[in-house]
């Protein structure tokens, strides 16, 4: 999941412009690999139209995603802009404490984030500007906040992996199953990764605090196997 959030600015009639193109450069490089990557689908192609003005001067994007993940988004921007892009790579919730600690100091320009908590925490302390309704009118009701501070760029579905030599008629038909006794020792969690508690925080919305609760007990009592993330989780499998 890609979330994007504009912070409070140091030349925000600047950035407004370049906040756009970078968005839509973006938003058609995301939908363009999530279609490449579904093998059931048809590709979709995404058209994408930009003009601007050749700009000079530097744009400064904290990023919760990696180099190799967003590198050649950033290289479209400049190409598509001529606005030279210095980036700080780092993790989602480390940056939002930063930007927060920087305060009205901080040299961000737009905070590119893995998920809505760290977005969400910012928005809440006021360290986030609204954003214009040429980026907002293009994203769907859920993909962004009352408050209109961050979009969405791209989702994140989550499935469950299993081993082939369960039957499919034995697999669970959703997540409250997992709490049953019969998967015992048999199941794999990595509860400190950040998209596993951006899963339980959308629980939270969707079922409730005590359902989701019961559910994280319910996985504890069947002794889920801890991972320290999802790659060595699936690889158990």
């Amino acid at each position: 999941m890609i979330l994007i959030g504009v912070e409070i600015m140091r030349n925000y009639s600047y950035s407004r412009s370049a906040i756009g193109i970078f968005f839509m450069i973006a938003a058609a490089a995301f939908a363009t690999l999530i279609s490449a990557c579904s093998s059931d689908e048809k590709v979709v192609e995404v058209e994408l139209v930009a003009e601007t003005d050749k700009n000079s001067g530097t744009l400064i994007l904290y990023s919760g995603r990696s180099e190799s993940l967003i590198g050649n988004i950033v290289e479209q921007f400049e190409d598509a802009s001529g606005i030279d892009v210095k980036v700080k790579y780092g993790k989602t919730f480390p940056i939002a404490a930063m930007i927060l600690e920087e305060g009205k100091n901080s040299p961000a320009d737009i905070f590119l984030a893995q998920d809505p908590g760290g977005l969400g925490f910012l928005s809440a302390e006021g360290r986030l500007s609204k954003l214009p309704p040429e980026i907002t009118d293009r994203v769907a009701g859920w993909a962004k906040p009352a408050d209109e501070t961050w979009i969405g760029l791209s989702g994140r579905a989550r499935t469950l992996v299993h081993s082939a030599s369960i039957g499919e008629s034995e697999l669970p038909s959703s997540l409250e199953d997992l709490t049953d006794p019969k998967w015992k020792g048999r199941l794999g969690w990595a509860p400190a990764n950040s998209s596993f508690q951006t899963m339980v925080t959308g629980m939270r919305v969707m079922w409730g605090e005590e359902k989701t609760r019961d559910w994280l007990k319910g996985m504890m009592a069947n002794d889920a196997i801890v991972y320290p993330k999802n790659t060595p989780q699936v690889a158990a499998a």
